[in-house]
């Protein structure tokens, strides 16, 4: 009697299905040509299992709800379609190997490993407590499978921060906007250069969002370039949101933002974001970032502030920069003013009874473009620091430095049995808080520092206006007239119906 035989093939990612060392079209080959060399008859169409687990089921019936492929095999072996299942190894079945080879024992069907070899019994024949050999085999391949699939996650757990932290490599896969330099597509060790497509799309969500659009207006850009997102699919705006806060765009690499874990009851991968921070591996890389340091802070901070119903900005050209000269109050816009002003658009004092400042919005853009105009003519550079003028934090870097001296004298004393664990906690107490002081202060220098050279830079565009700013105010996007006005102004004074002074930022 011929042997009858089906074909099970399985891997445990969509990305292993491919055409690689063991993929399904190759463990199918393989299976097929060493039984038909054999002489069996395949009576069974192949079993394909692209991309599922089959380590995370308590019992068969659960992988059977979640494998239809599975189920489909042991109904045909519980109605004698085949006499033998053949698998590339024993590995195609995990830890579902016993439970799948005591089932199919039952329906008088054997497993055969074409890596594995242990001649199946002649079906008349069959009896499992003759086979002693298969249940051995079957046994140690799933200890060996179980050490190996530890083993690898050991070598991951090490392997994957050590790239982080001594080769200056992102761990795992190359962010949105990058890819390997070409010809080095297979090197793990290849640094990643800027992709010319895009890397555009990732400045240009940088750019939107400093401007002060919503995340949904950067989804709607971002489909519109008909790019798909990393995973292939539509945009959304958590993957935005995921871009933008990561690191590797300002030139540092990461590991250990959040951890994924397997529920053992059902399978499913759950990805956990809530890790502590001191956790967190974060290491310069050698890559050449998009933006740098600073812009990175204000990119989080941006994002920190917003709520989640934020729609993005609905501001005008002169929000929150025009001040009533006899209260101090803002100036508020309100559509109720002459009918031959474009969208009735005034500007009114906003404390009730006051009305000492009431002004067209076209009034408004002409008086401070003019005005801003004269200014800059006036005294050419209004921000221009000398050098004494620039912040500096050489005497908080000296005192942080000697603090830092002086707390690691303290643990030597300690340790050598020179103070009492009461005296040393009281005494790193008050050197902590001292320390946490002046790096606050040493980062708000930094902060200041940064502000000072983007005000710098934003003059440096008004300058090669002069002659055109009040153009530029009208025909620009009011919402980046507006960023652009606020990173130089502090306010415009309005007396009646108009711009009597202005105050740069300090």
């Amino acid at each position: 009697m011929s042997i009858r035989y089906a074909i099970w093939c399985a891997v445990s990612s969509e990305r292993q299905a491919g055409d690689d060392k063991i993929s399904l079209p190759d463990q199918e080959a393989r299976c097929r040509s060493v039984a038909n060399a054999k002489g069996w008859q395949e009576t069974s169409l192949p079993y394909i299992v692209p991309g599922e687990t089959r380590t995370a089921y308590i019992n068969l019936r659960d992988a059977e709800d979640a494998i239809p492929e599975l189920r489909q095999m042991l109904f045909d072996a519980e109605r004698d379609r085949f006499d033998v299942l053949v698998m590339y190894d024993y590995n195609r079945m995990r830890e579902l190997l016993d439970p799948v080879a005591r089932t199919l024992a039952a329906y008088k069907v054997q497993i055969y490993s074409v890596t594995q070899q242990v001649e199946p019994q002649t079906p008349e024949t069959f009896n499992i407590y003759r086979a002693d050999s298969a249940w051995m085999m079957q046994y140690l391949s799933s200890i060996i499978s179980r050490a190996q699939v530890y083993d690898l996650r050991r070598k991951y757990e090490i392997g994957m921060p050590a790239r982080v932290q001594n080769r200056g490599l992102p761990a795992i896969s190359i962010p949105f906007g990058y890819r390997k330099p070409p010809g080095k597509e297979k090197d793990s060790s290849a640094i990643p250069v800027q992709d010319k497509v895009t890397s555009l799309i990732v400045t240009k969500f940088k750019d939107l969002l400093l401007q002060g659009r919503s995340l949904r207006q950067l989804v709607d850009f971002a489909n519109g370039t008909g790019i798909k997102s990393p995973k292939g699919k539509a945009w959304s705006s958590q993957t935005i949101r995921d871009i933008l806060r990561n690191p590797f765009y300002a030139g540092y690499n990461r590991w250990g933002m959040s951890k994924n874990f397997t529920d053992p009851r059902t399978g499913k991968s759950i990805r956990n974001r809530h890790v502590n921070p001191d956790n967190v591996i974060v290491e310069r890389g050698y890559h050449i970032p998009l933006w740098d340091e600073e812009t990175h802070q204000r990119i989080i901070r941006d994002l920190d502030e917003r709520g989640n119903a934020y729609r993005g900005k609905s501001a005008s050209q002169l929000s929150r920069l025009l001040i009533c000269a006899k209260c101090g109050s803002p100036l508020w816009m309100q559509h109720n003013g002459p009918r031959s002003e474009p969208d009735r658009a005034i500007w009114r004092c906003s404390k009730p009874g006051c009305g000492a400042a009431n002004i067209l919005h076209s009034l408004a853009i002409e008086q401070a473009g003019l005005y801003l105009q004269d200014e800059i003519t006036r005294i050419n550079d209004p921000r221009k620091t000398t050098n004494a003028d620039k912040p500096s934090n050489t005497l908080e870097e000296e005192s942080l430095k000697e603090l830092l001296k002086r707390r690691s004298r303290i643990v030597d004393i300690f340790e050598s049995g020179g103070l009492t664990k009461d005296e040393y906690m009281v005494r790193r107490r008050e050197l902590d808080t001292q320390i946490g002081k002046v790096e606050q202060e040493i980062e708000d220098l930094k902060q200041k520092t940064a502000r000072s050279a983007e005000r710098k830079e934003t003059l440096m565009k008004f300058e090669r206006l002069v002659g055109g700013i009040s153009e530029w105010i009208t025909n620009e996007d009011p919402i980046a007239v507006n960023s652009a006005l606020r990173v130089l102004l502090a306010t415009f004074i309005v007396d009646g119906d108009k711009i009597v002074h202005i105050n740069f930022k300090e």
